[in-house]
C-alpha cells in the first residue's frame, strides 16, 4: 500500500520525495494517465470507467489522487485552476502556503510552480487572461462535483446529446439551485427538446 511505501522509505523528513512515491504508484505501477486522445469523451468523467480504463482528465484523476493520498494520511486536496484542475500537497507539520507543493495530476503528478500554473491558465484562455491568487485555493467536495458535472455537460453538448446534457444540469441544480447560468442553459435546452412550458419557466426565472 501507499502508506507502507511511505513508511518504508522514511519520507517523514523529506516531503519533496512524497509526490514521487505517490506518482510511481499511480502512474507506473497502476498505469493511470491523462486521456489526451479523447479528452472530451464523457467516459473520462465517470469514475467507474476511469478506474477500469486507468485514463481520465484532470478532475477525475484529482479525485483518485486525493482519495488515495488522504487514506494514506497525506494532506492532499484538489485545486480548481480554471480549465485544468490540479492538486496541492501540504507536508506534515507545515501550514505555510510557500511550503505546499502543487501537482499536475493529468501530467504524471509533476510539481508545478505558481508561474507554471499561470502558464497553464494562459495556454487555455489566452496570453492576456488574468491570473488571481485565489485560483490556487483548495476546493470543497461539492465544488469538485460541480466541476465534474460542468465538464460532463460540456462533453454531452459537444456530442449533440442535449437530453443527457439537460439531465446533468438537473443534477447540478439539485446541488446548486441558485446557479442562474445553469437555469438559463436548461431553459434553452428544454426549448430545443420541445419542452416549451418547462423552458419558459426556466427562462422566466433567469430573467427575473
Amino acid at each position: 500500500t501507499l502508506e507502507k511505501q511511505l513508511r518504508d522509505k522514511g519520507t517523514a523528513h523529506s516531503p519533496n520525495q512524497v509526490p514521487s512515491i505517490v506518482n510511481n504508484l499511480l502512474y507506473r505501477e497502476l498505469g493511470f494517465r491523462g486521456n489526451d486522445s479523447a479528452y472530451y469523451d464523457p467516459r473520462n468523467l465517470y469514475l467507474n470507467n476511469v478506474l477500469d480504463d486507468r485514463m481520465g482528465i484532470p478532475v477525475t484523476l484529482a479525485i483518485i489522487y486525493t482519495e488515495i493520498c488522504q487514506r494514506a494520511g497525506l494532506d492532499v486536496r484538489p485545486v480548481g485552476l480554471p480549465g485544468h484542475l490540479i492538486c496541492r500537497y501540504q507536508p506534515d507539520g507545515t501550514s505555510n502556503d510557500h511550503e505546499a507543493l502543487l501537482l499536475d495530476v493529468f501530467n504524471h503528478g509533476r510539481i508545478l510552480t505558481a508561474s507554471d500554473c499561470q502558464t497553464l491558465v494562459r495556454n487555455i484562455f489566452g496570453s492576456e487572461a488574468p491570473f488571481h491568487n485565489h485560483f490556487l485555493t483548495t476546493m470543497t467536495p461539492r465544488q469538485v462535483i460541480q466541476r465534474l458535472l460542468h465538464n460532463l455537460k460540456v462533453g454531452y453538448l459537444r456530442l449533440g446529446d442535449e437530453e443527457r446534457a439537460a439531465r446533468i444540469i438537473d443534477l447540478t441544480l439539485s446541488l446548486f439551485p441558485w446557479d442562474l447560468d445553469e437555469i438559463r442553459d436548461r431553459g434553452m435546452l428544454r426549448d430545443r427538446l420541445g419542452e416549451v412550458s418547462l423552458a419558459l419557466e426556466d427562462l422566466e426565472s433567469y430573467v427575473s
